[in-house]
C-alpha cells in the first residue's frame, strides 16, 4: 500500500504527460497539415463519423442560427457515381493525369455541407470545423465546391437537403493513400508571410 502511494505522483505525472503531448500534437496539426490529394478505400468507423459530423454541428453561426445540414455519404455506388459525373465534366488535359487529385466520390466518406441563403459563411465554420477534427482524428481530409451545382440540380432528395437550402461545399475524408512520385498531402501553394496578411494592433 505504501509502495502504490509513493509511485501515485509519478502515475500521476506521466498520464498527463502524455495528455499534454496529445494536445500539442493537435494543435500543431491546425498549422502544418495541407490538403489531402489521394485517398484509401478504407471505410471510417460510425464512432468517427459522429464525431466529426458533432464538430460541424458545435462550429459558430450568427444568433446561433445553424442554419445548415450535413449529408455524410458513405455508400459506395453512390460515391462512385458522383466520381463517374464529376469526372466527366472536367477538362480534358486534367481526366489524362495518371494520378488526378481528389475529387467528389474519391474518399470514403464525403459530408456535403449545405445551407440557407446567406447562412454560407456559417456553412464555412463548420465545414472548416469537421476538416480540423478529421485531421485530428488522424485522417486526410480536402474541401471542394465545384460538385455542389450538381448536387443542387440532380441529388436534393437523394441526400435529404431541405428544400429552403442548397449544397455550398462537400468535406472529403479518409486514410492517406501515400501515391509514389506524387504528393498524397500538397503544399504546393505556399502561405503568404504573417506581415503581409495581418496586423497586431496593441
Amino acid at each position: 500500500m505504501k509502495k502504490l502511494i509513493f509511485l501515485l505522483p509519478l502515475i500521476l505525472l506521466v498520464g498527463c504527460t502524455n495528455s499534454n503531448d496529445a494536445y500539442v500534437d493537435s494543435k500543431e496539426k491546425l498549422i502544418t497539415e495541407k490538403t489531402t490529394q489521394y485517398f484509401t478505400d478504407e471505410k471510417l468507423p460510425d464512432e468517427d463519423i459522429n464525431k466529426i459530423l458533432e464538430a460541424g454541428r458545435n462550429a459558430t453561426s450568427a444568433m446561433n442560427s445553424q442554419n445548415w445540414y450535413f449529408s455524410a455519404i458513405t455508400n459506395t455506388d453512390l460515391l462512385n457515381e458522383f466520381k463517374e459525373k464529376t469526372m466527366a465534366n472536367m477538362p480534358p488535359q486534367m481526366k489524362e493525369q495518371k494520378n488526378s487529385k481528389a475529387q467528389f466520390g474519391s474518399s470514403p466518406l464525403a459530408i456535403v455541407v449545405s445551407c440557407k441563403e446567406r447562412g454560407e459563411y456559417d456553412a464555412g465554420l463548420a465545414s472548416q470545423n469537421m476538416f480540423d477534427y478529421a485531421i485530428m482524428l488522424g485522417y486526410g481530409a480536402k474541401i471542394v465546391s465545384s460538385p455542389c451545382r450538381m448536387i443542387n440540380s440532380e441529388y436534393k432528395n437523394k441526400l435529404n437537403i431541405p428544400s429552403d437550402m442548397n449544397a455550398v461545399a462537400v468535406v472529403l475524408i479518409g486514410k492517406v493513400r501515400d501515391v509514389e512520385g506524387y504528393d498524397a498531402i500538397t503544399s504546393a501553394t505556399t502561405r503568404k508571410p504573417l506581415d503581409e496578411i495581418s496586423t497586431i494592433i496593441k
